[in-house]
């Protein structure tokens, strides 16, 4: 598709997540015609889940969901076809007519197994090869296919389990020929690349990368959410959407056809209606809770991940639908029914098409485009989340805008990508830290005066050493920039160029329905909220109203901006106070012990206090130690070594250090000297 010569290259590979959903559809046709709906009936029930709000967005965005829900059906479809072609088989063999030549030959139990045998070449065979082909192929595009396991091996079970013992070899076989696309990945990984979620350095990294280590597992959203006050925060925000997506009836029919399926012992309706729950319900309620219900990115996440869920609750919904009509209205089952999902396909078309319309959207375009208009061709750029990373590496990398700048997400902490910027750009750090603050800040120091350097997105500058110790930030409009030589004096003074006056802001006025394009309208106000922070660290009140009152003109709503400006008298000094070891050791353990959803960010506040205890007092052992402990806890595993090192030489009566030094070292043998 990135071949085809119109459009830019993200519109074609939106088309091809276009023809993705066409051919789901398609799919679902078909599904819907094993079912025992009409023609018409399974064309109308097909477009009904085509013009719905989740699977209409999707199949117009670039993600690996659409493919997945394609791969989702073909495999339900081929189910089915298996299933009836091999009861069919069946029938001709041990059919109970004796006007059937087949039925006098099969007269005992040896003739019948030997009837069986000859089954081998069957055409059934084939169709159950490919099955096991596509299973594969869906497993390496997304995990959760695995939930469909349950669906798949039901059917076959109870239609003929004897083939998975025959065709034991023959199904890994093929489903193994399913998993080929990995070897891509593998070979990409070793050929010239950019650092990012998809390289593969080791054979560890490969099995941290097929099953979502990054993410936090298979089933998990994400590798950093966070903690809800109510456990069903998200859990309800969920089911709230499982009974929009469709209307509210939808879940009442699937329920209604579940029940039909369990009291008739319909093994299909009981099969589809087991695949419906766990992709439904089981998998996104078990993924999502106990997470905050309030961030946007974690409800974009939840529409991508009740995909699967929401098209097999289309399938189904519409299944009952039929059977209702049909049982309580026999002769006019199919005009009623059609009627009624014309009626549903009209609501869906006038209500949904405003909310996925994309042919005006350019808010990520915009926001990309005024970040790399702003820095220069060989900068180096800071990124902390995966929104403002995707749409800067599309840019530079796939339309060559800048092709020179390096992009850095510090929010892929892991040794791994350490190695593959080290490998990909060898003068970018010398450190030997893996501590991602550590190698952040080694980045910035390496750097200075050889590329300029930019942050983008960073909520908090402390734990990297801002805040004008050691140096100062720079706001820039949605950038900063970072240089160790600049003052106070020269942040205000640049606060007098107004960068944002000359950005392009096409559509951040527009209201989406979309969680991340509403995320993203979210980014301009929180960088003039950052930016004002930077200000009053400088000494700059009038820079930092200034800041905070453009945030309300974007947004009126934003209580953040309204109440920092009420706050925003006090003006700092223009460097922090001097403290003492002492001071900086009691601040840390201030962070340590509070609790709350930023926690983590906490912690590593409380780190860059005691790096700076230790500075001033390289002889503290409670300095040391406490050092050791939380860069164990951040996996930082040969820094705590050391750490635990550098407090058992200072009190080798201690014992503790050594057994904590050697704790760790047994959980990453790679990563110091022998044990002591």
């Amino acid at each position: 598709f990135t071949f085809i010569p119109v459009g830019s290259i993200a519109f074609r590979i939106n088309l091809m997540t276009c023809v993705f959903g066409a051919l789901t559809i398609f799919a679902i046709f078909h599904i819907l015609r094993k079912l025992s709906l009409s023609p018409l009936s399974s064309l109308f029930g097909s477009v009904t889940v085509a013009v719905s709000y989740s699977f209409w967005l999707y199949a117009i965005t670039s993600e690996v969901f659409m493919l997945n829900n394609l791969i989702a059906a073909i495999i339900i479809l081929l189910t089915l076809s298996w299933r009836e072609r091999r009861k069919k088989e069946q029938n001709n063999y041990f059919s109970s007519d004796p006007a059937k030549p087949e039925s006098r030959e099969i007269t005992n139990k040896s003739s019948r197994r030997a009837a069986l045998a000859r089954t081998i070449k069957n055409k059934s065979n084939g169709l159950i090869y490919l099955l096991a082909f596509v299973y594969g192929l869906g497993f390496a595009n997304h995990t959760s296919i695995v939930l469909l396991g349950p669906f798949v091996l039901y059917l076959i079970l109870i239609t003929d389990k004897t083939v998975l013992l025959r065709r034991f070899f023959h199904l890994w076989f093929f489903f193994f020929l399913g998993l080929l696309p990995y070897i891509q990945t593998i070979i990409a990984s070793m050929l010239p690349h950019y650092p990012g979620f998809g390289n593969l350095a080791g054979f560890n990294r490969f099995i941290q990368y097929i099953t979502r280590a990054d993410y936090g597992g298979l089933f998990s959203p994400g590798a950093i959410v966070t903690p809800a006050s109510n456990y069903w925060d998200l859990p309800v925000y969920y089911l709230k959407l499982l009974f929009t997506r469709f209307t509210p009836l939808a879940p009442l029919f699937a329920l209604s056809f579940t029940i039909k399926s369990f009291w008739k012992r319909d093994h299909v309706g009981i099969a589809l209606s087991v695949a419906l729950f766990l992709t439904g319900f089981f998998f996104p309620l078990y993924a999502f809770k106990g997470v905050e219900a309030n961030d946007l990115h974690i409800l974009g996440v939840v529409e991508r991940f009740g995909q699967l869920g929401f098209m097999l609750l289309g399938i189904v919904a519409v299944a009952g639908l039929y059977k209702f009509i049909k049982a309580n209205y026999s002769e006019k089952n199919k005009i009623i029914f059609c009627l009624i999902l014309l009626f549903f396909i009209s609501y869906f078309l006038f209500t949904n098409y405003p909310k996925v319309d994309k042919s005006t959207y350019l808010l990520a375009k915009n926001y990309s485009l005024n970040i790399l208009k702003q820095v220069e061709d060989n900068s180096i750029i800071i990124i902390t989340d995966d929104l403002t990373g995707f749409a800067l590496f599309y840019f530079v990398h796939a339309e060559n805008i800048k092709p020179n700048i390096r992009i850095v997400n510090l929010a892929m902490s892991g040794t791994w990508y350490q190695k593959e910027l080290k490998k990909t750009w060898p003068d970018l750090f010398r450190t030997k830290s893996t501590y991602e603050y550590n190698v952040a800040r080694d980045i910035i120091h390496t750097n200075q005066g050889k590329r300029p350097i930019y942050i983008v997105t960073l909520d908090d500058p402390y734990p990297l050493g801002f805040d004008g110790n050691p140096y100062f930030l720079t706001p820039m409009g949605l950038v900063m920039k970072v240089d160790e030589k600049a003052t106070a004096q020269e942040v205000q003074e640049s606060a007098e160029t107004n960068y944002w006056k000359k950005y392009n802001y096409d559509g951040l006025k527009n209201e989406y329905a979309d969680s991340f394009a509403k995320l993203l309208k979210t980014y301009y106000p929180f960088r003039h909220r950052i930016n004002a922070k930077v200000y009053l660290r400088s000494g700059c009140l009038a820079c930092a109203k200034k800041e905070l009152e453009e945030a309300i003109k974007l947004d009126p709503n934003d209580l953040a901006a309204k109440r920092e400006l009420g706050m925003s008298k006090t003006v700092f000094p223009n460097h922090p106070e001097r403290k003492t070891a002492k001071e900086y050791l009691d601040s840390a353990y201030a962070l340590i012990r509070a609790e709350g959803f930023q926690q983590n960010l906490n912690l590593h506040r409380a780190i860059w206090d005691l790096v700076q205890a230790e500075k001033l007092d390289p002889k503290n052992e409670e300095v040391h130690g406490a050092l050791g402990e939380l860069y164990e806890f951040f996996g930082a595993y040969k820094d705590s070594i050391e750490e635990y090192e550098k407090a058992y030489a200072v009190n080798p009566s201690e014992l503790d250090w050594k057994s904590r030094a050697n704790t760790v070292r047994r959980k990453a043998p790679k990563t110091g000297p022998e044990p002591l």
